[in-house]
């Protein structure tokens, strides 16, 4: 799992690693490949946003907030708000989608 606190002094082209194939399903993938969801938003939820256990799963959900915060550290993020990701509590991405109503978001 990606550990959220970066560096401050981390180029903004590091701030982003690869999403490793092996940390996401199949159908993941082809969800972000169906719902034009970059590999970028994905790391930035997964780095900068909200973290929610819910339904044995964590999800990771980035909004105005988490985007606020995030500035300094990773620069504009706006473009990917409302962008949630679902992990396995193992940390496998199981699919990602969007959504800026947070309100289904359970604690």
């Amino acid at each position: 799992m990606l550990d959220k606190r970066l560096p401050n002094h981390a180029p903004k082209e590091h701030l982003m690693p690869s999403v490793a194939s092996d940390i996401m399903t199949h159908h993941a993938n082809a969800r972000m490949i169906s719902r034009s969801i970059s590999e970028e938003a994905i790391l930035a939820a997964i780095t900068f946003g909200k973290e929610v256990f819910t339904r044995g799963a964590v999800v990771y959900a980035l909004g105005k907030k988490e985007v606020k915060k995030a500035y300094h550290e990773a620069g504009d993020l706006s473009r990917f708000m409302g962008v949630q990701v679902v992990c396995s509590h193992r940390g496998v991405v199981i699919t990602a989608y969007r959504n800026r109503n947070f309100r289904g978001l359970k604690h």
